[in-house]
């Protein structure tokens, strides 16, 4: 069994690689799905899903602590991922909350979105983008 002392630095915290727990939150089974497999080749992200705006608030709200990063769809039945990003903002400013489209020409990045990927998107603009708000634990700023 390790000792306390070998699992944690002198400062009491760990030496483990940083974890990032990312919300994604699209209607589409299959997207989702993609998204959270392209998430998951990064260790150091933890990825949750929803299937709607409102099942993606229930899950913001009984957690004990914030997500660090939600990626929703912006077209999405019910809710919008516009009408999702209000809400969040409302609620946990600090979190970055990023959008993808297929229609992005209408998008509002600077007003609702940190940031936003065009569908189709690659494995690398998806690592770069989420990236810049969860950074790689081997990557120097």
């Amino acid at each position: 069994m390790k000792d306390l002392e070998s699992i944690f630095d002198f400062q009491g915290t760990s030496t483990a690689l940083a974890m990032y727990d990312i919300l994604v939150v699209d209607d589409k089974p299959a997207l989702r799905r993609l998204l959270n497999s392209m998430l998951s080749l990064r260790q150091d992200l933890h990825v949750t899903t929803c299937s709607s705006g409102p099942n993606a608030l229930q899950e913001i709200e009984r957690r004990n602590h914030p997500f660090d990063l939600v990626i929703t769809d912006l077209l999405m039945h019910g809710m919008s991922g516009m009408e999702l990003a209000s809400e969040i903002r409302e609620k946990l400013p600090e979190v970055p909350v990023l959008a993808f489209s297929g229609t992005l020409q209408d998008c509002p990045a600077p007003d609702h979105f940190d940031g936003v990927l065009a569908k189709p998107f690659s494995l690398s603009e998806v690592h770069a983008l989420v990236g810049k708000h969860c950074p790689p634990a081997d990557s120097e700023e």
